[in-house]
Protein backbone atom coordinates (compact mmCIF):
# COMPACT_ATOMS: atom_id res chain seq x y z
CA UNK A 1 0.00 0.00 0.00
CA UNK A 2 1.25 3.46 -0.88
CA UNK A 3 2.06 5.90 1.88
CA UNK A 4 3.10 9.41 0.88
CA UNK A 5 3.76 10.78 -2.61
CA UNK A 6 5.04 8.35 -5.25
CA UNK A 7 6.99 9.47 -8.31
CA UNK A 8 9.20 6.47 -9.11
CA UNK A 9 9.49 2.74 -8.43
CA UNK A 10 13.13 1.81 -8.13
CA UNK A 11 15.06 -1.42 -8.71
CA UNK A 12 14.09 -4.13 -6.24
CA UNK A 13 11.04 -2.18 -5.10
CA UNK A 14 7.45 -3.45 -5.40
CA UNK A 15 4.69 -0.92 -4.89
CA UNK A 16 1.02 -1.83 -4.49
CA UNK A 17 -1.82 0.52 -5.43
CA UNK A 18 -4.72 -0.61 -3.25
CA UNK A 19 -8.48 -0.19 -3.58
CA UNK A 20 -9.49 3.48 -3.52
CA UNK A 21 -5.97 4.73 -4.22
CA UNK A 22 -4.89 6.63 -7.35
CA UNK A 23 -1.32 7.27 -8.44
CA UNK A 24 -0.33 9.55 -11.30
CA UNK A 25 2.76 10.11 -13.44
CA UNK A 26 4.78 7.33 -11.82
CA UNK A 27 7.94 6.10 -13.56
CA UNK A 28 8.75 2.41 -13.04
CA UNK A 29 12.50 1.94 -13.34
CA UNK A 30 14.49 -1.17 -14.22
CA UNK A 31 13.88 -3.89 -11.66
CA UNK A 32 10.88 -2.10 -10.19
CA UNK A 33 7.29 -3.42 -10.09
CA UNK A 34 3.99 -1.65 -9.58
CA UNK A 35 0.89 -3.73 -8.81
CA UNK A 36 -2.55 -2.14 -9.20
CA UNK A 37 -5.07 -4.07 -7.11
CA UNK A 38 -8.86 -4.24 -7.43
CA UNK A 39 -10.27 -0.72 -7.14
CA UNK A 40 -6.86 0.89 -7.61
CA UNK A 41 -6.01 3.33 -10.41
CA UNK A 42 -2.73 4.15 -12.16
CA UNK A 43 -2.72 7.22 -14.40
CA UNK A 44 -0.01 8.29 -16.87
CA UNK A 45 2.39 5.53 -15.88
CA UNK A 46 5.74 5.18 -17.65
CA UNK A 47 7.39 1.75 -17.60
CA UNK A 48 11.12 1.91 -18.37
CA UNK A 49 13.31 -0.93 -19.62
CA UNK A 50 13.32 -3.74 -17.08
CA UNK A 51 10.30 -2.36 -15.24
CA UNK A 52 6.94 -4.07 -14.79
CA UNK A 53 3.35 -2.90 -14.32
CA UNK A 54 0.76 -5.49 -13.23
CA UNK A 55 -2.93 -4.55 -13.25
CA UNK A 56 -5.01 -7.06 -11.28
CA UNK A 57 -8.71 -7.87 -11.69
CA UNK A 58 -10.86 -4.70 -11.40
CA UNK A 59 -7.73 -2.55 -11.42
CA UNK A 60 -7.47 0.32 -13.89
CA UNK A 61 -4.62 1.95 -15.85
CA UNK A 62 -4.94 4.96 -18.18
CA UNK A 63 -2.73 5.45 -20.16
CA UNK A 64 0.57 3.56 -19.91
CA UNK A 65 3.79 4.09 -21.87
CA UNK A 66 5.78 0.87 -22.27
CA UNK A 67 9.36 1.27 -23.42
CA UNK A 68 11.74 -1.33 -24.86
CA UNK A 69 12.44 -4.11 -22.38
CA UNK A 70 9.48 -3.13 -20.19
CA UNK A 71 6.19 -4.99 -19.68
CA UNK A 72 2.60 -4.49 -18.63
CA UNK A 73 0.32 -7.34 -17.62
CA UNK A 74 -3.43 -6.76 -17.70
CA UNK A 75 -5.02 -9.54 -15.66
CA UNK A 76 -8.44 -11.03 -16.35
CA UNK A 77 -11.03 -8.44 -15.33
CA UNK A 78 -8.53 -5.57 -15.42
CA UNK A 79 -8.58 -2.61 -17.84
CA UNK A 80 -6.01 -0.46 -19.60
CA UNK A 81 -6.95 2.45 -21.87
CA UNK A 82 -4.76 4.18 -24.42
CA UNK A 83 -1.43 2.48 -23.80
CA UNK A 84 1.53 3.44 -26.01
CA UNK A 85 3.92 0.59 -26.74
CA UNK A 86 7.35 1.75 -27.83
CA UNK A 87 9.49 -1.37 -27.85
CA UNK A 88 7.96 -3.12 -24.83
CA UNK A 89 5.32 -5.80 -24.36
CA UNK A 90 1.74 -5.68 -23.17
CA UNK A 91 0.19 -8.99 -22.06
CA UNK A 92 -3.57 -8.67 -22.18
CA UNK A 93 -5.68 -11.20 -20.26
CA UNK A 94 -8.36 -8.57 -19.54
CA UNK A 95 -9.41 -5.57 -21.62
CA UNK A 96 -7.19 -3.11 -23.52
CA UNK A 97 -8.59 -0.28 -25.62
CA UNK A 98 -7.02 2.31 -27.90
CA UNK A 99 -3.50 0.89 -27.75
CA UNK A 100 -0.91 2.31 -30.16
CA UNK A 101 2.03 0.07 -31.06
CA UNK A 102 5.03 1.82 -32.60
CA UNK A 103 7.51 -0.97 -31.92
CA UNK A 104 7.20 -3.91 -29.58
CA UNK A 105 4.12 -6.06 -29.13
CA UNK A 106 0.67 -6.49 -27.69
CA UNK A 107 -0.23 -10.09 -26.88
CA UNK A 108 -3.96 -10.68 -26.47
CA UNK A 109 -4.01 -13.87 -24.47
CA UNK A 110 -6.81 -16.45 -24.45
CA UNK A 111 -9.75 -14.80 -22.66
CA UNK A 112 -8.37 -11.32 -23.24
CA UNK A 113 -9.96 -8.63 -25.42
CA UNK A 114 -8.56 -5.63 -27.25
CA UNK A 115 -10.43 -2.88 -29.08
CA UNK A 116 -9.20 -0.21 -31.46
CA UNK A 117 -5.50 -1.07 -31.48
CA UNK A 118 -3.33 0.84 -33.97
CA UNK A 119 -0.35 -1.19 -35.18
CA UNK A 120 2.32 0.94 -36.76
CA UNK A 121 5.61 -0.88 -37.11
CA UNK A 122 4.95 -3.30 -34.24
CA UNK A 123 3.19 -6.62 -33.70
CA UNK A 124 -0.17 -7.65 -32.29
CA UNK A 125 -0.59 -11.32 -31.44
CA UNK A 126 -4.20 -12.44 -31.07
CA UNK A 127 -4.93 -15.56 -29.04
CA UNK A 128 -8.07 -13.98 -27.55
CA UNK A 129 -10.42 -11.52 -29.27
CA UNK A 130 -9.54 -8.32 -31.09
CA UNK A 131 -11.98 -5.71 -32.43
CA UNK A 132 -11.23 -3.04 -35.02
CA UNK A 133 -7.44 -3.03 -35.25
CA UNK A 134 -5.81 -0.68 -37.76
CA UNK A 135 -2.66 -2.12 -39.29
CA UNK A 136 -0.49 0.51 -40.93
CA UNK A 137 2.68 0.29 -43.01
CA UNK A 138 5.14 -2.08 -41.34
CA UNK A 139 2.58 -3.24 -38.78
CA UNK A 140 1.75 -6.91 -38.30
CA UNK A 141 -1.16 -8.80 -36.77
CA UNK A 142 -0.79 -12.50 -36.07
CA UNK A 143 -3.95 -14.47 -35.25
CA UNK A 144 -3.02 -17.73 -33.56
CA UNK A 145 -5.04 -20.88 -32.90
CA UNK A 146 -8.18 -19.96 -30.95
CA UNK A 147 -7.78 -16.25 -31.66
CA UNK A 148 -10.43 -14.13 -33.38
CA UNK A 149 -9.87 -10.75 -35.06
CA UNK A 150 -12.95 -8.79 -36.14
CA UNK A 151 -13.11 -5.82 -38.54
CA UNK A 152 -9.38 -5.22 -38.92
CA UNK A 153 -8.32 -2.54 -41.38
CA UNK A 154 -5.08 -3.38 -43.21
CA UNK A 155 -3.37 -0.53 -45.07
CA UNK A 156 -0.63 -0.71 -47.68
CA UNK A 157 2.46 -2.58 -46.40
CA UNK A 158 0.53 -3.82 -43.36
CA UNK A 159 0.10 -7.57 -42.86
CA UNK A 160 -2.42 -9.78 -41.10
CA UNK A 161 -1.59 -13.49 -40.77
CA UNK A 162 -4.26 -16.02 -39.80
CA UNK A 163 -2.62 -19.20 -38.53
CA UNK A 164 -4.25 -22.63 -38.47
CA UNK A 165 -7.05 -22.51 -35.91
CA UNK A 166 -7.27 -18.72 -36.05
CA UNK A 167 -10.19 -16.71 -37.46
CA UNK A 168 -10.45 -13.31 -39.16
CA UNK A 169 -13.91 -11.79 -39.67
CA UNK A 170 -14.79 -8.82 -41.91
CA UNK A 171 -11.24 -7.58 -42.49
CA UNK A 172 -10.76 -4.82 -45.06
CA UNK A 173 -7.57 -4.71 -47.12
CA UNK A 174 -6.78 -1.24 -48.41
CA UNK A 175 -3.62 -2.24 -50.19
CA UNK A 176 -2.54 -4.51 -47.33
CA UNK A 177 -1.90 -8.25 -47.18
CA UNK A 178 -3.82 -11.02 -45.43
CA UNK A 179 -2.27 -14.50 -45.28
CA UNK A 180 -4.77 -17.22 -44.37
CA UNK A 181 -3.91 -20.68 -43.05
CA UNK A 182 -6.95 -20.68 -40.78
CA UNK A 183 -10.36 -19.17 -41.63
CA UNK A 184 -11.17 -15.74 -43.06
CA UNK A 185 -14.78 -14.65 -43.50
CA UNK A 186 -16.21 -11.55 -45.17
CA UNK A 187 -12.89 -10.03 -46.26
CA UNK A 188 -13.05 -6.94 -48.50
CA UNK A 189 -10.06 -6.69 -50.84
CA UNK A 190 -9.45 -3.51 -52.81
CA UNK A 191 -6.91 -0.79 -53.65
CA UNK A 192 -4.38 -3.44 -54.73
CA UNK A 193 -4.79 -5.43 -51.51
CA UNK A 194 -3.88 -9.12 -51.59
CA UNK A 195 -5.32 -12.09 -49.76
CA UNK A 196 -3.40 -15.37 -49.97
CA UNK A 197 -5.24 -18.50 -48.87
CA UNK A 198 -2.70 -21.24 -48.17
CA UNK A 199 -3.26 -24.97 -48.49
CA UNK A 200 -5.39 -25.90 -45.48
CA UNK A 201 -6.80 -22.37 -45.23
CA UNK A 202 -10.40 -21.35 -45.95
CA UNK A 203 -11.89 -18.09 -47.18
CA UNK A 204 -15.64 -17.43 -47.07
CA UNK A 205 -17.49 -14.63 -48.83
CA UNK A 206 -14.66 -12.32 -49.85
CA UNK A 207 -15.44 -9.28 -52.02
CA UNK A 208 -12.65 -8.43 -54.47
CA UNK A 209 -12.51 -5.21 -56.50
CA UNK A 210 -10.49 -2.11 -57.29
CA UNK A 211 -7.25 -3.88 -58.22
CA UNK A 212 -7.50 -6.33 -55.32
CA UNK A 213 -6.36 -9.94 -55.75
CA UNK A 214 -7.06 -13.19 -53.97
CA UNK A 215 -4.69 -16.14 -54.47
CA UNK A 216 -6.14 -19.49 -53.45
CA UNK A 217 -4.10 -22.60 -52.71
CA UNK A 218 -6.70 -23.72 -50.17
CA UNK A 219 -10.49 -23.30 -50.30
CA UNK A 220 -12.67 -20.32 -51.06
CA UNK A 221 -16.46 -20.26 -50.82
CA UNK A 222 -18.92 -17.69 -52.16
CA UNK A 223 -16.53 -14.94 -53.23
CA UNK A 224 -17.69 -11.99 -55.35
CA UNK A 225 -15.27 -10.51 -57.91
CA UNK A 226 -16.07 -7.23 -59.67
CA UNK A 227 -14.77 -3.85 -60.81
CA UNK A 228 -11.13 -4.73 -61.49
CA UNK A 229 -10.82 -7.53 -58.94
CA UNK A 230 -9.03 -10.81 -59.65
CA UNK A 231 -9.43 -14.27 -58.13
CA UNK A 232 -6.67 -16.79 -58.90
CA UNK A 233 -7.27 -20.44 -58.02
CA UNK A 234 -3.86 -22.11 -58.06
CA UNK A 235 -2.84 -25.74 -58.35
CA UNK A 236 -4.51 -27.69 -55.56
CA UNK A 237 -6.84 -24.81 -54.72
CA UNK A 238 -10.61 -24.86 -55.05
CA UNK A 239 -13.36 -22.27 -55.38
CA UNK A 240 -17.09 -22.82 -55.03
CA UNK A 241 -20.03 -20.52 -55.66
CA UNK A 242 -17.94 -17.65 -57.00
CA UNK A 243 -19.83 -14.67 -58.47
CA UNK A 244 -17.93 -12.87 -61.24
CA UNK A 245 -19.56 -9.54 -62.11
CA UNK A 246 -18.78 -6.65 -64.48
CA UNK A 247 -15.06 -5.96 -64.61
CA UNK A 248 -14.17 -8.96 -62.46
CA UNK A 249 -11.97 -11.86 -63.50
CA UNK A 250 -11.30 -15.36 -62.22
CA UNK A 251 -8.42 -17.56 -63.34
CA UNK A 252 -8.56 -21.27 -62.59
CA UNK A 253 -4.97 -22.43 -62.89
CA UNK A 254 -3.65 -25.82 -63.88
CA UNK A 255 -4.87 -28.42 -61.32
CA UNK A 256 -7.10 -25.76 -59.74
CA UNK A 257 -10.85 -26.40 -59.39
CA UNK A 258 -13.92 -24.20 -59.59
CA UNK A 259 -17.51 -25.30 -58.97
CA UNK A 260 -20.79 -23.52 -59.71
CA UNK A 261 -19.47 -20.08 -60.62
CA UNK A 262 -22.01 -17.45 -61.69
CA UNK A 263 -20.54 -15.18 -64.34
CA UNK A 264 -22.46 -12.03 -65.26
CA UNK A 265 -20.43 -9.43 -67.12
CA UNK A 266 -17.05 -10.71 -65.96
CA UNK A 267 -14.75 -13.43 -67.29
CA UNK A 268 -13.47 -16.80 -66.12
CA UNK A 269 -10.27 -18.26 -67.60
CA UNK A 270 -9.99 -22.01 -67.13
CA UNK A 271 -6.66 -23.83 -67.32
CA UNK A 272 -7.67 -26.36 -64.69
CA UNK A 273 -11.16 -27.74 -64.07
CA UNK A 274 -14.46 -25.86 -63.86
CA UNK A 275 -17.88 -27.44 -63.41
CA UNK A 276 -21.42 -26.14 -63.32
CA UNK A 277 -20.67 -22.54 -64.27
CA UNK A 278 -23.61 -20.34 -65.27
CA UNK A 279 -23.03 -17.54 -67.77
CA UNK A 280 -25.44 -14.62 -67.94
CA UNK A 281 -23.79 -11.91 -69.99
CA UNK A 282 -20.33 -13.16 -69.02
CA UNK A 283 -17.56 -15.18 -70.65
CA UNK A 284 -15.79 -18.44 -69.90
CA UNK A 285 -12.55 -19.04 -71.79
CA UNK A 286 -11.27 -22.62 -71.61
CA UNK A 287 -7.56 -22.55 -72.37
CA UNK A 288 -4.93 -25.16 -73.05
CA UNK A 289 -5.16 -28.01 -70.56
CA UNK A 290 -8.42 -26.70 -69.17
CA UNK A 291 -11.72 -28.55 -68.91
CA UNK A 292 -15.20 -27.12 -68.34
CA UNK A 293 -18.16 -29.39 -67.68
CA UNK A 294 -21.84 -28.59 -67.41
CA UNK A 295 -21.59 -24.91 -68.27
CA UNK A 296 -24.88 -23.11 -68.90
CA UNK A 297 -24.52 -20.39 -71.53
CA UNK A 298 -27.70 -18.31 -71.63
CA UNK A 299 -28.62 -14.79 -72.69
CA UNK A 300 -27.20 -12.17 -75.01
CA UNK A 301 -23.48 -11.60 -74.49
CA UNK A 302 -22.96 -14.98 -72.84
CA UNK A 303 -20.04 -16.80 -74.48
CA UNK A 304 -18.10 -19.97 -73.80
CA UNK A 305 -14.88 -20.06 -75.79
CA UNK A 306 -13.02 -23.38 -76.17
CA UNK A 307 -9.47 -22.47 -77.09
CA UNK A 308 -6.61 -24.55 -78.48
CA UNK A 309 -6.07 -27.50 -76.13
CA UNK A 310 -9.22 -26.78 -74.15
CA UNK A 311 -12.15 -29.14 -73.60
CA UNK A 312 -15.82 -28.46 -72.99
CA UNK A 313 -18.23 -31.19 -71.94
CA UNK A 314 -21.99 -31.10 -71.59
CA UNK A 315 -22.65 -27.40 -72.03
CA UNK A 316 -26.23 -26.15 -72.36
CA UNK A 317 -26.44 -23.20 -74.78
CA UNK A 318 -29.68 -21.22 -75.02
CA UNK A 319 -31.39 -17.87 -75.37
CA UNK A 320 -28.76 -15.98 -77.34
CA UNK A 321 -25.79 -17.74 -75.75
CA UNK A 322 -22.89 -18.84 -77.98
CA UNK A 323 -20.16 -21.46 -77.73
CA UNK A 324 -17.10 -20.87 -79.91
CA UNK A 325 -14.78 -23.78 -80.62
CA UNK A 326 -11.37 -22.67 -81.81
CA UNK A 327 -8.91 -24.70 -83.83
CA UNK A 328 -7.64 -27.43 -81.54
CA UNK A 329 -10.53 -27.04 -79.11
CA UNK A 330 -12.95 -29.88 -78.39
CA UNK A 331 -16.57 -29.78 -77.21
CA UNK A 332 -18.69 -32.86 -76.60
CA UNK A 333 -22.24 -33.74 -75.53
CA UNK A 334 -23.50 -30.17 -75.74
CA UNK A 335 -27.20 -29.32 -75.81
CA UNK A 336 -28.14 -26.38 -78.02
CA UNK A 337 -31.57 -25.03 -77.16
CA UNK A 338 -33.74 -22.34 -78.74
CA UNK A 339 -31.75 -19.26 -79.84
CA UNK A 340 -28.49 -20.88 -78.73
CA UNK A 341 -25.64 -21.55 -81.14
CA UNK A 342 -22.29 -23.27 -81.53
CA UNK A 343 -19.65 -21.78 -83.82
CA UNK A 344 -16.97 -24.27 -84.90
CA UNK A 345 -13.77 -22.85 -86.38
CA UNK A 346 -11.62 -24.77 -88.83
CA UNK A 347 -9.74 -27.39 -86.83
CA UNK A 348 -12.24 -27.26 -83.96
CA UNK A 349 -14.16 -30.36 -82.96
CA UNK A 350 -17.66 -30.94 -81.66
CA UNK A 351 -18.84 -34.42 -80.73
CA UNK A 352 -22.36 -35.61 -80.07
CA UNK A 353 -24.11 -32.27 -79.69
CA UNK A 354 -27.88 -32.30 -79.39
CA UNK A 355 -29.74 -29.63 -81.33
CA UNK A 356 -32.96 -28.82 -79.49
CA UNK A 357 -34.01 -25.75 -81.40
CA UNK A 358 -30.52 -24.27 -81.62
CA UNK A 359 -27.98 -24.20 -84.45
CA UNK A 360 -24.38 -25.00 -85.33
CA UNK A 361 -22.94 -22.32 -87.61
CA UNK A 362 -19.77 -21.48 -89.56
CA UNK A 363 -17.15 -19.45 -87.72
CA UNK A 364 -17.33 -15.72 -87.19
CA UNK A 365 -15.00 -13.27 -85.44
CA UNK A 366 -14.80 -13.39 -81.63
CA UNK A 367 -12.65 -11.43 -79.20
CA UNK A 368 -12.72 -12.34 -75.49
CA UNK A 369 -13.06 -9.44 -73.06
CA UNK A 370 -9.89 -7.77 -71.87
CA UNK A 371 -8.81 -9.32 -68.58
CA UNK A 372 -6.26 -8.50 -65.90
Amino acid sequence: MITGALTAVSSGQTVTVSSGQTVSAVVILSGGTEIVESGGTALDTTVSSGGSLVVLSSGFADPTIIYSGASETISAGATDLGAIISGGTQLDYGFASGVVIFTGSQVIESGGTASGTTISGGLEIVAGTDFGATISSGGQQGITSGGVAISALVWSAGTATVSSGGTAINATLYGGQQNVSGVASGTTINQSGVESVASGGTDIGARISGGGTEHVDGITLGDTVFGGGLLVVSSGGSASGTVVQNGGSETVGSAGTDTAARISGGAQDVFGFASGASLSGGQQIVGSGGTATGTTVSGSGSVEYIDLGGTGIGAVIAGGGVEYISSGGVASADTVESAGSIVVSSGGTTIGEQLDGGITTPPKPFSPVARR
